[in-house]
């Protein structure tokens, strides 16, 4: 498992806006850490800022909110060896997953 929760976040972050066919906004960003109450909305928020400042996600305004996407860092980042992509409990992936076919 990963040592840093923080860096769990910031990959189930990049895991759900890859599995999603288009980009999400904020709140649904949130939704999928908040429901099972993996973490805080402050704490998802600093992994947001995070992923935009390291270039794995960009943020685009529509309507006067913010939509995220992958990145091609971001999608490379996801292409680690398959070691480093276990970390992210199979229940969380296929989740995320569900919630991304869903939106």
């Amino acid at each position: 498992m990963i040592a840093d929760p923080n860096t769990l976040y910031k990959l189930m972050i990049l895991y759900i806006l890859n599995a999603s066919e288009f980009p999400l906004n904020n709140s649904q960003v949130c939704e999928f850490l908040l429901e099972k109450g993996y973490t805080t909305y402050f704490t998802t928020q600093a992994a947001i800022s995070d992923l935009i400042e390291a270039q794995f996600i960009s943020v685009k305004q529509q309507n006067k909110s913010p939509y995220y996407q992958l990145t091609t860092s971001g999608f490379e980042t996801l292409e680690l060896p398959k070691r480093f992509r276990r970390t992210i409990p199979t229940t969380t992936s296929s989740k995320a997953t569900t919630i991304a076919s869903a939106m």
